[in-house]
């Protein structure tokens, strides 16, 4: 199991194609070193191109982590991401 980590984002994607690039861009521009931090991203069934973006952009990353699931609505999803999450306050 890998070590905890400072904190966690976790971002739920439902056909974002057009912004997951920017969204993903920022968390990853943050002043903290990789280690401090990680991104769960969830592709919730997109229809789009959202999931070739994200694989694209966590390509080489560790602390960038994605799974794809059928779509099940925020609530569902932010709750696996919850589950999935190194930080030791979640």
């Amino acid at each position: 199991m890998s070590p905890p980590v400072d904190f966690s984002f976790i971002v739920s994607c439902y056909n974002l194609e057009n912004y997951i690039q920017a969204c993903l861009d920022s968390l990853t521009g943050q002043n903290y070193p990789e280690s401090a931090f990680e991104i769960i991203v969830i592709d919730d069934g997109s229809t789009d191109h959202s999931l070739e973006v994200i694989q694209r952009l966590a390509h080489g990353r560790t602390n960038v982590r994605f799974l794809t699931t059928e779509n099940s609505g925020l609530e569902k999803t932010c709750n696996r991401g919850i589950k999935l999450a190194r930080n030791d306050l979640v």
